[in-house]
């Protein structure tokens, strides 16, 4: 278990530039995808499509129709685990 000491140190670590974070992905060619559900309430969709698209225009990004952030958890997840799948194996070439 952490001390406040401890809990404060943490809290105080510096992450990277998140533009530098981008850069290096798009230059690495590393794969993204990206899921949204339209109905999320907690992360508004357009996080998605207009915020991590102009930041990784390669990304892949699926959206999904009637669900909202915790169908992944709680509903039928079935759309989120075939996308990400397919995701994988054509990351992996397959």
């Amino acid at each position: 278990m952490s001390t406040p000491t401890q809990l404060q140190q943490k809290s105080e670590l510096q992450l990277p530039n998140p533009g530098l974070l981008f850069a290096a992905i798009q230059a690495a060619g590393i794969p993204v995808q990206a899921i949204h559900c339209v109905d999320d309430r907690v992360v508004p969709v357009e996080c998605s499509t207009r915020h991590l698209k102009a930041k990784l225009p390669t990304a892949r990004l699926r959206v999904i129709d009637g669900c909202d952030h915790t169908t992944v958890v709680l509903g039928p997840e079935r759309d989120f685990v075939d996308e990400l799948r397919a995701f994988w194996w054509s990351a992996l070439g397959q």
